[in-house]
């Protein structure tokens, strides 16, 4: 007789409800997966505009105080006859000791226009080490010539310029706002407020930080802040999208000059892994505050839930398959036991009978039902 049994009752159970089960953990999972991605995002999203727009108000208000200061000394200098440069450099003194911010501020005047006798003069005062240090910047160069005074000249309003290394006066990495004084519709000069961008730098660490980082990028692009002082001055946004081909982010870059605000995708250009780009005008200077968070830092609090889910998962199912091994094993024993006392009856021994078949499921009744057949068949034979 053939005893291989090809389909065992065992991988039948494991096949009608490991399996189904198995499936349907797996679908259960990756249903809480994805509803549980999309609301992690949802709200990071919400959170990482808030953030960064919440820092991009605070350093717009610290530039607008900046702003504010040449704008102020125009009104000053135009209210008061015949002001004189001792008088001049006191004021700037006096800004320049109400805000942390500032490097240094200047006047810089049209030729002749403070003095007839002299074509040039533009008081500067700048932060020393432990006092302020008085500049004339005309002693060093013409700087009529330079972008701070000749663009606002030309534009006839204000202007913050890129990033530049100042050598003529603080000799450091800065960005100048100039206001022109313009008085009676005659251009007079400029004043102007200088910003340390090492300054900005450490006031930008001391900020609250996303699980990414951070930069500022200027009217035109340039990085004016980035983690990377490598980057700053020396590339654009614009320049970065096409160094590493991510032709996204020129998108998001003109986006970003037009004053805009967004969340946006990109992918590193290195690992390729995703990450979100969210950013917010800084009005008062036309730059922009941007924040980068990769979506595995978003997504860290879900993958940690759903691996303690796969966790579980695992365990129950090898505990259901030991519940179907255990009810395999208490179904087939006394099947087996039934087939091997079949099998002796064939061989003519008509002295089996099943022994100790407990309870009153359908196996007790076929076992009732065998032992009867036999002592039919021991009496009639």
């Amino acid at each position: 007789m053939n005893n291989k049994i090809k389909r065992p009752i065992l991988w039948k159970l494991i096949l009608i409800i490991g399996i189904p089960l198995f499936v349907v953990y797996s679908a259960v999972l990756i249903i809480n997966y994805n509803l549980s991605k999309d609301a992690a995002l949802k709200q990071e999203k919400a959170y990482m505009v808030e953030f960064i727009a919440r820092n991009a108000a605070q350093l717009n208000g610290q530039f607008t105080q900046i702003t504010d200061l040449p704008r102020g000394m125009s009104n000053i200098i135009q209210s008061i006859n015949d002001i004189n440069k001792e008088e001049i450099y006191s004021l700037l003194e006096q800004n320049l000791a109400g805000n942390s911010f500032i490097y240094g501020m200047a006047v810089a005047f049209e030729p002749y226009a403070f003095n007839k006798s002299k074509k040039l003069f533009a008081p500067y005062v700048c932060k020393g080490s432990d006092q302020f240090t008085h500049l004339d910047l005309a002693d060093n160069s013409d700087y009529t010539n330079s972008d701070w005074y000749s663009i606002p000249k030309l534009l006839k309003k204000p202007y913050w310029t890129e990033p530049y290394f100042d050598k003529d006066g603080g000799n450091i990495l800065m960005c100048t706002y100039s206001f022109p004084l313009i008085w009676d519709e005659k251009f007079y000069g400029i004043a102007t407020a200088d910003v340390s961008l090492v300054e900005l730098h450490s006031y930008m660490q001391k900020m609250q930080k996303l699980t990414g980082y951070s930069f500022i990028i200027s009217q035109y692009g340039t990085y004016v802040y980035h983690p990377q002082e490598n980057t700053i001055m020396k590339e654009t946004i614009f320049s970065k999208a096409e160094k590493y081909n991510i032709p996204e982010m020129r998108e998001y870059g003109r986006k970003m000059l037009r004053g805009l605000s967004g969340v946006e995708p990109f992918s590193d250009p290195i690992t390729q892994a995703k990450q979100w780009l969210v950013f917010a005008p800084i009005s008062s200077c036309s730059w922009t505050f941007c924040g980068v968070v990769p979506e595995s830092e978003i997504l860290k609090d879900v993958n940690a839930s759903i691996l303690k889910q796969i966790t579980l998962m695992f365990f129950g199912l090898i505990v259901i398959l030991l519940i179907i091994i255990w009810s395999a094993d208490q179904i087939t024993n006394p099947i087996r036991r039934l087939a091997k006392m079949a099998e002796k009856l064939a061989d003519g021994d008509l002295d089996v009978q099943m022994q100790n078949i407990k309870g009153r499921d359908e196996i007790h009744e076929l076992s009732v039902s065998f032992n009867k057949m036999v002592a039919d068949l021991k009496h009639y034979i």
